[in-house]
């Protein structure tokens, strides 16, 4: 990656691996990802006001123009598998 603080990160479950986390190391800012947990992604964003508005122009199924509108939220979360990991490494290796 020449630019890795110019990346955004978008996975769904599936892309929950290590060597997509790892790339948040070499400065990619952004890991948006979903879960099927008891905690979303999507429940922390309930919880977070509306920051901007990112126009699309689009054009719907019979190719006339129409517009989508992103509602831009965010926050800084601690991803799932770096808890694991951290729990992990605090685990009695005799146990």
């Amino acid at each position: 990656m020449d630019h890795p603080g110019r990346c955004i990160h978008i996975g769904d479950r599936e892309s929950d691996i290590y060597e997509l986390f790892c790339s948040a190391e070499i400065g990619a800012h952004f890991l948006i990802m979903a879960g099927d947990g008891d905690h979303t992604i999507a429940d922390e964003m309930d919880e977070v006001a509306v920051k901007g508005l990112h126009h699309i122009e689009v054009r719907d199924s019979n190719g006339d123009p129409d517009q989508a509108v992103l509602e831009i939220r965010y926050r800084k979360i601690r991803p799932a598998a770096d808890r694991k990991a951290e729990a992990l490494s605090r685990a009695d290796p005799d146990g």
